[in-house]
């Protein structure tokens, strides 16, 4: 028996869920406009998977490499080091 004041859905599972799904259609909208001929996807690995699963083939095609991990503590120079570990040199530094 559920409580009455316990909760139907895990408030944050539901507001994850939304912007992975925001994330996926952004990500469309800007690959049909030609704005990018390649993408990196760096995530945490449910994360990854979800967004994975709800990618566009278009975008899908456009995904050069992808990194499960979650970055988003790192400073720019953590951050960078962790992208050069597995990306090559072009895509790490900006041109």
């Amino acid at each position: 028996m559920r409580h009455a004041y316990e909760q139907a859905h895990d408030l944050h599972k539901l507001e994850k869920r939304k912007f992975v799904e925001l994330l996926a259609e952004t990500l469309d909208e800007i690959c049909a406009r030609g704005e990018f001929d390649r993408l990196v996807l760096v995530l945490p690995s449910r994360s990854l998977g979800e967004v994975r699963a709800l990618l566009s083939p278009r975008v899908r095609r456009m995904v050069a490499h992808e990194i499960a991990k979650d970055l988003t503590a790192s400073t720019p120079t953590s951050l960078k080091r962790a992208l050069a570990a597995v990306l090559p040199p072009a895509v790490v530094s900006p041109a």
